[in-house]
């Protein structure tokens, strides 16, 4: 993998040679391939690459929601504050908690059958001795956090009732009741217009701002990455081929696979009667890699040419 230096901030998760395979009668898949990386407290960290990269499948691993019987955790281990969770056995007690996950659909994880409140005042419960009325007051607080204007009106309303973006922002309500270090947002604006994403993305870097929470977010999107994150892995076939500052990936990417995913972006200047260049395509220009990419330090996690076979 291609990286740089990370920052001086402790290092509140760290991720070590990670590998995950999904077996079946005809083949073995490996969704997730020798993976390292490490997140820093506050710190808001971007996994981007095409669908079937592995990025959902590495978020869900470090909960250890991996579908089973197909998922295997192979190897690696998942370090959450020196306490490796690949091992430890009040995993329940990490999750929900200290570790939390914003879904990509909202309908799919709200039930239609209880109001808004009944759902964040049970999450609040279960995971802390608040009483029922604590918890409906914390429950308020959290959606007035949420930039609602009428928080009770919201509590006492179904799902089917609120549009997707507030079903949205109840997923993140979700996420941060029990005050978690981490969360992990796996595809949060997916379906929603890019006003409503907009909007999305903003509170939840305003929330993860102000409680000093470590954000992982899960996105194809390099646009999410660059509004929102301070740093991104981006993934390929199972394997973290490039990890850099947000401004440096842009600026200056390494890897053929982010130049490609980079360029196949359109633009305002893009010209509608030109085709977008593939992914294959820019892959297969690996005689302008190897003249421009940028030298190698002595903290990267695996060097050029084991991913690559170009030798720096």
């Amino acid at each position: 993998m291609l990286a740089k230096k990370s920052n001086n901030k402790q290092n509140i998760l760290e991720v070590q040679d990670l590998s995950v395979y999904f077996e079946t009668k005809r083949q073995t898949t490996k969704a997730v391939d020798h993976v390292s990386f490490s997140l820093a407290q506050g710190e808001i960290l971007g996994i981007v690459g095409e669908s079937g990269s592995g990025k959902s499948t590495l978020a869900c691993s470090i909960l250890r929601m991996i579908p089973q019987p197909n998922g295997r955790l192979v190897s690696g281990s998942i370090l959450y504050k020196g306490m490796d969770l690949l091992t430890c056995k009040n995993i329940n007690q990490i999750r929900g908690k200290e570790i939390s996950m914003i879904m990509q659909n909202a309908m799919s994880v709200l039930d239609p059958v209880f109001t808004v409140g009944d759902q964040l005042m049970e999450k609040i419960r279960v995971k802390s001795a608040l009483n029922k009325t604590e918890a409906h007051d914390l429950a308020i607080e959290i959606l007035q956090l949420l930039e609602f204007n009428r928080p009770q009106q919201i509590m006492n309303a179904y799902p089917y009732e609120l549009s997707g973006g507030m079903r949205q922002r109840i997923l993140i309500g979700l996420a941060i009741a029990n005050q978690p270090s981490i969360v992990i947002a796996d595809e949060p604006t997916t379906a929603l217009d890019v006003i409503v994403q907009k909007r999305i993305i903003l509170l939840m870097k305003k929330i993860v701002r102000q409680r000093n929470i470590s954000l992982i977010l899960v996105t194809h999107n390099f646009g999410l990455i660059w509004e929102l994150c301070d740093r991104a892995l981006v993934m390929k076939n199972g394997k973290i081929v490039e990890s850099a500052g947000v401004l440096e990936l842009y600026r200056q990417p390494i890897h053929p696979y982010t130049k490609a995913l980079l360029r196949s972006i359109p633009t305002f200047d893009t010209d509608p009667l030109t085709p977008l260049p593939t992914i294959e395509e820019e892959m297969n220009d690996s005689t302008a890699w190897a003249r421009n990419h940028r030298t190698a330090t002595a903290d990267h996690y695996t060097s050029f040419e084991k991913y690559t076979g170009y030798h720096v």
